[in-house]
């Protein structure tokens, strides 16, 4: 949001300076504006500061201005302005014969201004946005979407039928594990796998943290398997490695198993992953999605295997609900400690933007 806000403010800013140089007003001028004109300034230049009750002083009233009120150009702003012309002319005069101070020139343009209709203003410094994102929750006033829908009132919205939603052709399986259990499990899911039987399975296993991806490595190690490993803590070179095993597997390489933090959910091309593991469960719904958003791309079959514990089970199983139902995830989205917050609060899994009952607290009917 801070970047938007700097382009807003820069786009503001160029409009600004067409205005000044519509109507012969100073950086000063424009800072007295109250603020609804301002805005007006901002959002349709001239004709919308007209349109809010902006009144254009008359030539009259530019000559029966007093001295100490007339805005005053520092030299900086003068100098700036009169590159600008000739850049703009190509020349340091007129041909008329008309003096070339942008200063005396946009002071005759203010008094000009007020026999000008509306269409003779503009056109105005107008910057497009394309803002492109897997997931836009627009569900509670703290959302991005919501953000978004603030900042650009006129913005027309595309979205696919799946917003939000996990592709009906991947195959789940949700493995509740105990705290002993997740070796076991993670194996057997792993062996298990029809195409890793077959030798053809490009498998990406994803753990909380580097510390937990490297127990899994030491996991899979122990039992002979084979895999490359992707977090922030190994180096470039061996990354580089590790994304190169996966882009250039195929069925006469055999299998191919990457373990991972989050750093492999999005933003690297990782094709025809076949089966997503989840050795620890996403900590949030969003997460969630990117992880499972790895395989069964371009309509191509793939497999999640879900392994979650006592701590990650009213998310797991919400989001089993959500999926096995074919309704959208955004439900279940929120920051991983406001989710744990509001599970301690009620007491079971409340629909991001819902309230539930208080915890412990019986209902009374008439």
């Amino acid at each position: 949001m801070r970047l938007l806000d700097a382009f807003k403010a820069g786009e503001r800013r160029v409009i600004e300076s067409q205005v000044m140089e519509e109507l012969g007003l100073s950086e000063d001028d424009i800072r007295r504006l109250p603020r609804h004109i301002r805005q007006a300034c901002w959002d349709a230049g001239v004709p919308g500061m007209l349109k809010a009750g902006y009144k254009v002083r008359t030539q009259q009233q530019q000559l029966e201005q007093p001295a100490d009120k007339v805005p005053m150009w520092s030299e900086d702003m003068k100098q700036q302005a009169t590159v600008q012309d000739q850049l703009a002319t190509g020349s340091n005069s007129t041909e008329d014969g008309s003096s070339s101070d942008p200063f005396v020139k946009r002071r005759a343009s203010s008094s000009q201004a007020s026999s000008r209709g509306h269409s003779s203003y503009g056109p105005y410094f107008r910057r497009q946005y394309l803002l492109v994102a897997a997931t836009m929750p627009a569900l509670t006033k703290g959302d991005v979407g919501v953000a978004l829908q603030k900042r650009f009132k006129e913005a027309a919205w595309v979205s696919g039928d799946m917003l939000h939603q996990i592709k009906p052709h991947v195959q789940h399986q949700w493995v509740k594990v105990g705290e002993q259990g997740t070796e076991d499990a993670l194996v057997q899911a792993l062996q298990n796998d029809s195409d890793y039987q077959a030798q053809k399975a490009r498998v990406l296993i994803f753990a909380k943290d580097t510390t937990a991806a490297d127990n899994v490595s030491g996991m899979l190690q122990g039992h002979g398997i084979h895999h490359v490993v992707y977090h922030k803590n190994v180096s470039k070179e061996d990354r580089d490695a590790a994304l190169a095993a996966m882009s250039q597997a195929s069925e006469q390489t055999g299998n191919t198993v990457m373990v991972s933090t989050d750093a492999a959910a999005r933003g690297i091309d990782l094709p025809d992953i076949t089966h997503v593991l989840q050795a620890d469960f996403a900590a949030t719904a969003i997460e969630f999605l990117h992880r499972v958003g790895r395989t069964a791309r371009a309509g191509k079959p793939g497999k999640v295997t879900s392994m979650y514990g006592r701590s990650d089970a009213v998310l797991a199983e919400a989001l089993q609900q959500y999926i096995q139902e074919g309704r959208p995830i955004q439900d279940c989205f929120s920051r991983n400690r406001s989710f744990s917050r509001k599970v301690k609060r009620y007491g079971k899994f409340v629909p991001r933007g819902q309230e539930g009952p208080q915890k412990g607290k019986a209902s009374v009917t008439a």
